[in-house]
């Protein structure tokens, strides 16, 4: 979903809003998105995107690799 503007960047809009909802501060999430400075340096839960490229092959297949690590993590906390 697309989260309300934060002068602090995309990040801390995604904390404020799980902060917000139930359940939140423990959900699992990930952001796809083109602007990787609104984000921690090596934030885990980003998929950068080229702007120029899109949403592309590339940026799938790593969506896809990160939803499988989402996936081990939860399966081993179960």
């Amino acid at each position: 979903g697309q989260l309300e503007a934060i002068p602090h960047g995309r990040y801390f809009g995604i904390q404020k809003h799980l902060s917000a909802v139930a359940g939140g501060k423990h959900a699992t999430w990930l952001a796809i998105d083109s602007e990787p400075r609104e984000f921690p340096e090596g934030c885990t839960e980003l998929i950068a995107v080229n702007r120029a490229f899109g949403f592309d092959v590339s940026a799938a297949q790593r969506l896809i690799e990160a939803m499988v690590l989402v996936d081990r993590r939860s399966a081993a906390h179960s």
